[in-house]
């Protein structure tokens, strides 16, 4: 498996690269590389963390360590962290890279890469209609806490679907106050009782704008189009799916599920 822009080749697999680069680095066992190539050999000066990473979807760095082999003329990337396995992570490589004639990239390249099996079973280059996490450092409170069902899906059985079924983000909407306030209107109007009318039509009106409340926050918005983006996407309508969760995402930054279904979907477009 390898890409190939006629500037770069990318590989996690390939034996004969692993066989000459292996001989000279110990405990290799379990471990997945990235193996890099130009079409000009490098300046050594411009590979380092600062230009290359890999990333989680939600832009979190994974620490790496980062080899210009020259007589190879490789850029070999040893994640030092281990690999989740059915998530997708996100190789950057900055157009500050830069050959031994100090001509540099024209710009900045994002691989979208899936763990299988324990190696890279998938990767794809993301064009400028993916909304790229901006890499960062983890946060060290956050994580023991991060919730690992953000990136958990399950698998379909049914051969005619493609890919996995994204999970739908569970939305918080109150309508019972509205609800039993129409109902005590409606009760106290049949009876002409003008105490039930009175505390019917107060409960009906906090609930109305209890609903609007609700429906005016932007993690509700945000959910709404992300749950319907979840609906195209398990229709196989990725473009509209695409549309929907970059909407989501436009109203709500943080909807991580949004951010990670945007670059998923785009392995099928």
């Amino acid at each position: 498996m390898a890409y190939n822009d006629k500037k770069i080749k990318l590989d996690a697999s390939q034996r004969d690269i692993n066989d000459k680069f292996k001989n000279e680095i110990e405990n290799t066992e379990e471990k997945i590389y990235w193996y890099i190539k130009f079409s000009l050999p490098l300046d050594e000066t411009s590979v380092s963390k600062k230009t290359m990473n890999v990333t989680d979807t939600k832009g979190y760095i994974f620490n790496t360590n980062i080899i210009y082999n020259k007589a190879l003329e490789l850029i070999v990337i040893e994640t030092l962290e281990p690999y989740k396995e059915e998530e997708y992570y996100i190789l950057h490589i900055s157009k500050d890279v830069r050959a031994q004639n100090l001509k540099n990239l024209k710009k900045d390249i994002h691989i979208l890469f899936k763990i299988k099996g324990g190696v890279v079973s998938e990767f794809k280059e993301l064009g400028d209609n993916v909304v790229i996490p901006k890499p960062r450092k983890k946060p060290i409170q956050k994580q023991k806490t991060t919730n690992s069902k953000v990136y958990s899906f399950q698998k379909e059985n049914d051969p005619n679907i493609i890919g996995d079924k994204l999970p739908f983000i569970s939305i918080k909407f109150n309508p019972f106050v509205a609800i039993a306030g129409a109902l005590l209107l409606l009760i106290g109007i049949s009876l002409k009782n003008l105490v039930l009318i009175a505390l019917g039509t107060v409960l009906a009106c906090l609930g109305f704008i209890h609903i609007i409340t609700q429906i005016l926050k932007r993690e509700f918005r945000s959910s709404l189009y992300y749950n319907l983006g979840v609906v195209s996407f398990n229709k196989e309508k990725f473009k509209k799916a695409q549309k929907r969760f970059k909407k989501s995402l436009m109203i709500n930054s943080y909807n991580e599920l949004a951010e990670y279904a945007i670059n998923k979907v785009s392995f099928f477009l």
